[in-house]
């Protein structure tokens, strides 16, 4: 299939970069600090427990410094990872399995969200004459990248209707730009992401409306959106830094899920979002160490499904250090 070649492209690159390799151990400071490179995606608020737990000092009080690379692609963190220029990352799980499948030795050291209401959904013009699923035959689709994530949720929820991504034209549109796409009648549905949606409804009086939300298709419901990964190599080195990482970001967790208001407000300060945005925001569940061996097959076998990835080239009990351990 085109997609699997053109990703098996990418991924093939990231087996090359691997070559560099996640130094064996992190280097401590002479007061016994040690310092952790971390990739975070974006404004990292999909991860911002990682974030939170730096702002709060929590890492300090484990003796760790953390040193923040932001880029705006995942793939690109993956890339980060294999070279060992991030020790841990933020990452999706499509390029983490992409260049697990080209012999990159990622480790997952925990999960961080799975799909919820409201997180990833799907709108129209009001007066689109669009009133259902079916309705989307023939018309053009906007999502962040071909052949990623959102296209293969597009094609699990047109399945509801007896459609396929051969019924539709799928479009590369910018998230930032997908909803003046839609109100301009350059594409008829757009794929928004959370950021997106918050501040279409905190704007009160659009033209557009939401048609699908991803979470109500049974094959998406509570889908693994993404963890916390580092390599193999560094996790064995290392495994007291990784714990005394993953505690200070638990601990940030928890204070996140029992005050959700200062959650919102950390919502809108790492994202830089009004706090009229932050508010209409899902606030993403932390999932930590919930994550299981089935969820993560769930992904592998959409990607295999939709031709993102070949069958049996993802070893998941490595992914995870051992049958559904973490």
């Amino acid at each position: 299939m085109k997609s699997i070649k053109r990703l098996a492209a990418a991924a093939a690159a990231l087996f090359l970069l691997a070559g560099c390799g996640a130094p064996q151990s992190s280097e401590s400071a002479e007061d016994g600090t040690t310092t952790v490179s971390y990739g975070s995606f974006s404004t990292g608020t999909g991860a911002r427990q990682v974030l939170v737990a730096d702002k709060l000092g929590l890492f300090e009080k484990q003796q760790l410094q953390l040193d923040t690379t932001t880029l705006m692609s995942t793939s690109a963190l993956a890339q980060l990872v294999a070279t060992g220029d991030a020790e841990i990352a933020n990452l999706t799980y499509q390029p983490a399995f992409n260049a697990l499948a080209a012999g990159v030795d990622l480790r997952m050291i925990s999960g961080i969200q799975k799909l919820q209401d409201g997180m990833q959904t799907v709108y129209i013009k009001k007066d689109s004459g669009i009133g259902s699923i079916a309705d989307l035959k023939g018309k053009k689709i906007a999502v962040a990248s071909l052949g990623g994530y959102g296209e293969s949720m597009v094609a699990e929820a047109l399945e509801t209707a007896g459609l396929s991504l051969k019924d539709v034209t799928m479009v590369e549109v910018a998230p930032a730009e997908t909803i003046a796409a839609i109100e301009r009648g350059d594409v008829d549905a757009g794929h928004l992401t959370p950021p997106s949606r918050a501040a279409l409804v905190a704007k009160g009086d659009s033209a557009l409306e939401m048609l699908v939300d991803f979470n109500t298709i049974p094959s998406l419901k509570g889908m693994a959106q993404g963890a916390l990964v580092t390599t193999t190599k560094y996790y064995e080195a290392n495994r007291d830094v990784v714990d005394k990482f993953m505690k200070a970001v638990d601990e940030a967790a928890a204070t996140l899920e029992k005050d959700p208001k200062q959650d919102t407000q950390y919502l809108a300060e790492l994202g830089k979002f009004d706090t009229a945005v932050a508010e209409n925001m899902v606030l993403e569940k932390w999932v930590g160490g919930e994550t299981t061996k089935a969820d993560l097959q769930r992904v592998v076998d959409l990607m295999v499904k939709h031709g993102q990835l070949q069958e049996g080239t993802v070893d998941l009990d490595a992914f995870m250090g051992g049958e559904n351990a973490l």
